[in-house]
C-alpha cells in the first residue's frame, strides 16, 4: 500500500507508555526487545515502554530477526523480558524450538491471534492480545491471558477492553 503519515500527540504517547508501564508492571529491571522498525507505529511503545521507566531497550538486528533460531538463541542471551510481536513471528519461532528465555511477558498484536496458538503461548509467559491502530497511538484495546482463561472452542480470541483515559 501507500505509506501514510498520521499525527500522533504527544499526550496520547505519555497516556499510552504510562497505562502500558502499569499494565504490564514494568520495572527498571525488565529487558524489552525493539522488535518492531522505528519507521512501524509499534517501535514508539516498544522504546518508551523501555526508556520511561528505566527498563533496559534490548536492540536486536534485522539478520537475526529472520532466523528463527539465532532468534530464540538471541532473546535467552540478552534475558529479553519483554517480547511483542505479530502472531505470525510468534507462530514461527515457537514452531522452531520451545521457548528457552526468561520472558514475563509475551505480546501479540497487529493481526488476529489464533485461540490454540493463544493457549500454546500462555503456556510460556504471561500472554497479553491487543490492537490498535496508528491513528489511536498503537494500543487502543488489551486484554491478559492465562492458559485456563482460553476457552478453545470460542471462535475467535478477544482483543481486549479500551486502554486508560480512552473511550
Amino acid at each position: 500500500g501507500r505509506p501514510k503519515g498520521v499525527m500522533v500527540e504527544h499526550h496520547s504517547i505519555v497516556n499510552l507508555v504510562f497505562t502500558q508501564t502499569g499494565f504490564f508492571n514494568i520495572d527498571q529491571k525488565d529487558r524489552i526487545l525493539q522488535f518492531s522498525s522505528i519507521s512501524f507505529d509499534p517501535s514508539i511503545e516498544q522504546i518508551f515502554l523501555a526508556l520511561l521507566p528505566g527498563a533496559c531497550l534490548v536492540l536486536v538486528d534485522k539478520n537475526i530477526l529472520l532466523d528463527s533460531k539465532r532468534f530464540l538463541l538471541y532473546i535467552s542471551k540478552h534475558a529479553v523480558t519483554h517480547l511483542h510481536a505479530v502472531p505470525a513471528f510468534l507462530n514461527n519461532i515457537v514452531s522452531r524450538g520451545k521457548i528457552k528465555a526468561r520472558l514475563k511477558r509475551i505480546v501479540s498484536g497487529g493481526d488476529v491471534c489464533p485461540v490454540p496458538f493463544a493457549r500454546q503461548l500462555s503456556g510460556y509467559s504471561n500472554f497479553y492480545n491487543k490492537y490498535g491502530p496508528a491513528e489511536t497511538t498503537v494500543t487502543s484495546i488489551e486484554m491478559a491471558f492465562s492458559a485456563g482463561d482460553i476457552d478453545e472452542t470460542c471462535p475467535s480470541l478477544p482483543i481486549g477492553k479500551p486502554i486508560n483515559n480512552t473511550f
